[in-house]
C-alpha cells in the first residue's frame, strides 16, 4: 500500500491476488463483498465499458468534489 497525497493506492502484483490487496484497504467483510461484486460484473452480459472511460469519469467527479471543498 502506498499513500500519496493522502489517498490510498493498492498496487497489484503477480504475487498477490486482487482480493488480498482489497483486504488491505477494506475490512474482510467489505473485501469479500467487493470480490463478489467483481465476479458478478464479469458474468454480466452487457457490453463492457472501457477502463479509461470509467477512470476519466471518476477523475472528473473527484475534481468536482475537490473544487466544491475548496470553494466552501
Amino acid at each position: 500500500m502506498k499513500k500519496p497525497n493522502s489517498q490510498f493506492v493498492a498496487v497489484l502484483g503477480h504475487s498477490r491476488s486482487a482480493g488480498q490487496c482489497l483486504q488491505q484497504v477494506f475490512d474482510p467483510v467489505q473485501a469479500d463483498e467487493v470480490v463478489m461484486a467483481i465476479a458478478a460484473s464479469r458474468d454480466d452480459p452487457r457490453p463492457a465499458v472501457a477502463a479509461a472511460t470509467v477512470f476519466d469519469e471518476l477523475e472528473m467527479l473527484f475534481e468536482g468534489i475537490e473544487a466544491k471543498q475548496r470553494g466552501s
